[in-house]
């Protein structure tokens, strides 16, 4: 798996190289051949070779043909007989690569120019211009390499190279643009982030001050800008300038589904590490904003998305609000039906004091999962505590029926409750004896007082029956 560098890198720096390597470059040959050495040291070598001359001066007009074949088969059979720290061979692997480049075939282009380049740091074979163009061509693609390689040592050494002539680039520019800041920004990110569980925090923050000075120099920033800077805050855990941020990207880009995402989750996250009970506040309703801002442009809209509504309500007091766009969504199917969120419904209204509402949540709950015992233990207490205790018994039969309760010993208990207020005790003892078979009851001493009580008390009634019945028998035989 690669470092966690964005994805939208690879749509700007495959593009840019592209364009780099565009610029009138018939001139520039033209220019190349002409040209006698840059300002480097003498050395015999710093002319081109007549024979290299006339064989040059037939690439301008092949290049401007886009015969790349033609061009390197000419520059590969003049290439055994020119000396390999000349000038002539600077010129014919900076135009080898210039040939790889326009073909697209980035990988082949970069050995030659990092060849040409080291031969010109020599010996000044080029121009401070020239210079300035073969730095910025290699660290482009090899950024760009990078983000194509799985490998980690690989990935790492073509960062590290990229990031040096990046730098070198700008030391030679009087007059950086904002995309060379953004550039220079996303490749000290890439840099940082090669081992993404041990990120290189100097690097991140020479990144963000690079990214900040790009933003500066720019009328709009582009929205590649925007997306690295809150990498960066990410990775820097600014969560409140990441949502300072986003709130300006959502202003400026409001079709950007990732950002309204970006934005929503940093509000639920300063929400979540916040103990100021006003600033909480604060921030779910900023999370409620984004997130009904976002839907109204269509994003945000999963069943997710918005059971997370029906939480920040929840969380922020408001109940009654929260327990109706839940129902609202469980039967549009805009949140996902499950017999939990049913019973979460249910639970929500019971803290309204809405026992009734509560019953008819459950009651479709239980329709939609006939087989769920959980519902009927809930529909059961809820009935109870409204002291109905006929229909609460009911719905614990059905509870123990169903099954896949999580404590079974609970429901029986409850169960012989309701029987004993209903003077059932019969039912009462068997459903105690039930729960007496899980070992989590014989924990508890005050369960063991209920099935002794419950044990005397059929005992006393099986006794006075008993003598009952021994007393009809003697008046009978009487």
């Amino acid at each position: 798996m690669t470092s966690r560098i964005p994805l939208f890198f690879r749509r700007i720096v495959a593009p840019a190289v592209i364009l780099a390597c565009s610029t009138p470059l018939i001139s520039s040959l033209h220019a190349q051949a002409s040209q006698q050495g840059g300002s480097g040291q003498k050395n015999p070598n710093n002319e081109l070779s007549d024979k290299f001359r006339d064989v040059f001066a037939k690439v301008p007009e092949l290049f401007g043909q886009q015969k790349w074949d033609e061009i390197l088969a000419l520059l590969n059979g003049v290439a055994p007989s020119i000396g390999p720290e000349s000038r002539d061979m600077a010129i014919l692997l900076d135009t080898k690569a210039i040939v790889y480049a326009q073909r697209e075939q980035y990988a082949l282009a970069m050995e030659p120019w990092e060849t040409a380049l080291r031969l010109s740091d020599k010996y000044g074979y080029f121009e401070e211009k020239k210079t300035r163009e073969v730095l910025n061509y290699l660290a482009r693609l090899l950024f760009s390499e990078s983000l194509n390689t799985k490998d980690k040592a690989v990935q790492q050494q073509y960062v590290a190279r990229a990031a040096a002539y990046e730098k070198r680039y700008l030391a030679l520019l009087k007059n950086p643009t904002a995309d060379d800041m953004i550039f220079y920004a996303q490749v000290l990110y890439g840099q940082a982030m090669v081992d993404e569980k041990n990120p290189n925090v100097g690097l991140l923050r020479e990144a963000r001050k690079a990214i900040e000075e790009s933003m500066l120099m720019a009328i709009q920033p582009k929205e590649s800008s925007y997306q690295l800077l809150i990498g960066l805050l990410q990775q820097e855990g600014e969560t409140t300038k990441l949502s300072d941020l986003l709130e300006v990207a959502v202003s400026k880009f409001p079709q950007k589904k990732d950002f309204w995402a970006l934005l929503f989750a940093s509000y639920l996250q300063l929400a979540q590490n916040e103990k100021d009970p006003i600033k909480l506040r604060e921030y779910n309703i900023r999370a409620i904003n984004t997130l009904e801002r976002a839907q109204s442009l269509g994003f945000l809209n999963t069943p997710k998305d918005n059971y997370n509504r029906v939480a920040i309500y929840t969380a922020s007091g408001q109940l009654s609000m929260a327990s109706e766009i839940l129902h609202q969504g469980l039967r549009k199917g805009s949140i996902e039906s499950t017999a939990d969120t049913w019973m979460v419904l249910a639970s929500q209204y019971q803290q309204e004091d809405k026992p009734l509402q509560a019953l008819e949540a459950l009651g479709e709950a239980a329709k939609l999962f006939p087989k769920n015992g959980t519902i009927e233990l809930q529909l059961g207490e809820i009935y109870r505590s409204l002291e109905k205790t006929k229909e609460a018994r009911d719905h614990y039969r059905a509870a123990l029926e169903k099954g896949g309760l999580a404590k079974p010993h609970v429901a029986y208990q409850l169960l012989a409750y309701a029987s004993m207020e209903l003077d059932d005790w019969a039912e009462a003892q068997r459903a105690i004896n039930k729960a007496a078979e899980s070992p989590d009851f014989q924990k508890d001493p005050q369960m063991k007082g209920l099935k002794d009580h419950i044990d005397r008390t059929v005992a006393e009634r099986q006794e006075l029956q008993r003598q009952k019945e021994e007393a009809q028998k003697k008046g009978k035989n009487l």
